[in-house]
């Protein structure tokens, strides 16, 4: 797992940590879904309880995964909001040693603790140290807490 973490990390994300312009991050075709402050948002029903929010439309999503509409572009600025901060979320999750539980939702980024970055600079570094936290905890953690069915939140167990 770690050797696969390591080959993500040098040949996809290490140029989304260093090379990623802020043009390429918020919006490289119009009306892709992006992170926005509140007042842009271009979505009814956005995710983030602060100045700055993800587009989403529950009705566009639930029809793309039925097959009756086409899937949303994303920017990276929405990918980074859904996955950047998931690594290190994950090396806080208690089977790893941490004190947070799957099944709270700590990972799920619909739901309001969920960052959302403001920049790139601050999304690469957030995805940056959760993978070097991440890292970290999988060397600490046992085996017994690895191999623990763990129910997380949304899915079934």
């Amino acid at each position: 797992m770690l050797n696969m973490m390591l080959f993500i990390e040098m040949f996809t994300l290490n140029r989304a940590w260093s090379d990623l312009s802020e043009d390429e991050f918020w919006e490289p075709l119009p009306g892709s879904w992006s992170v926005r402050r509140r007042e842009e948002c271009r979505t009814p029903h956005p995710f983030g309880t602060g100045e700055w929010v993800v587009d989403f439309d529950g009705g566009v999503a639930g029809a793309a995964v039925d097959d009756r509409a086409d899937k949303p572009l994303t920017t990276i600025a929405w990918l980074f909001w859904h996955v950047g901060s998931m690594a290190g979320r994950g090396a806080e999750l208690d089977f790893l040693g941490g004190t947070k539980s799957a099944e709270s939702g700590w990972t799920a980024p619909y739901l309001g603790h969920h960052p959302v970055f403001g920049s790139s600079s601050e999304a690469a570094e957030a995805m940056r140290t959760g993978s070097r936290a991440l890292d970290q905890a999988i060397r600490a953690s046992t085996d017994e807490g690895l191999e623990r069915a763990t129910r997380f939140w949304g899915y079934p167990g």
